[in-house]
């Protein structure tokens, strides 16, 4: 383990669920979240801004990909057989305490 900002493990789980059990147990086992392991999420749940130390997460855009899928199937009895649809969606990365800044080199800190 290093000092502050000097995180040697990522853990990115595939929900926030998961990366809330993980946080737990990495705590129980004595690491120091997010000076020893950052752990990131996925969702934006309401699991991530309870769990302690809050979580950082990135949101899926379901509702938008959902949104935009069914704009493609409705549109499909008006134009008949067409060619698929592409939908685009952007995630969305909340940081909260269990991630810290990257740290900064030791030549760039100001005396």
């Amino acid at each position: 383990p290093g000092g502050a900002g000097s995180a040697h493990h990522l853990h990115r789980c595939r929900s926030d669920a998961v990366a809330s059990g993980a946080l737990s147990t990495l705590l129980r086992r004595g690491a120091r979240v997010p000076e020893d392991v950052v752990v990131i999420g996925r969702g934006d749940t309401e699991t991530a801004s309870f769990a302690t130390p809050s979580l950082t997460s990135v949101s899926c855009a379901a509702r938008a990909a959902a949104r935009a899928v069914m704009g493609l199937l409705r549109a499909l009895p008006a134009t008949g057989p067409a060619r698929p649809g592409a939908v685009e969606v952007r995630p969305r990365l909340t940081v909260r305490a269990s991630s810290a800044p990257a740290p900064q080199a030791p030549w760039a800190r100001r005396w």
